[in-house]
């Protein structure tokens, strides 16, 4: 189970995009952007370099552009890298998953990685 939620965490979006059925595979990976997406810039006011931006965790892209873009960016930085890249698309993806498995949208299995 951990290690799913670790997976799930460094690859939601590229992963949702391959594995859920439909059209609900962009709604999985949109919908999580869209909560995590103002919380890193109006709550966090987390910055990104150009090629680093819109590279969510995919190969460790995004958090490394953060990085590399707020050198100075302190705890609230690191906050916002932990919870923004890594456990808010774990658990939201998971919460959403178990909605539209409510809603059979999607069937038991689609998000397996």
């Amino acid at each position: 189970r951990r290690k799913l939620i670790v997976k799930r965490g460094l690859f939601t979006v590229k992963v949702n995009e391959e594995l859920a059925p439909g059209t609900f595979r962009m709604v999985l990976a949109g919908d999580t952007s869209a909560i995590t997406g103002p919380l890193a810039t109006c709550v966090f006011h987390l910055e990104n370099v150009p090629i680093g931006s819109g590279m969510g965790t995919c190969g460790l892209v995004g958090p490394l552009g953060i990085i590399s873009a707020m050198p100075d960016g302190g705890a609230n930085m690191w906050w916002g890298i932990l919870l923004v890249c890594f456990v808010l698309p774990a658990v939201l993806t998971s919460l959403i998953g178990l909605l539209f498995r409510k809603l059979n949208w999607i069937k038991e299995g689609d998000l397996t990685l």
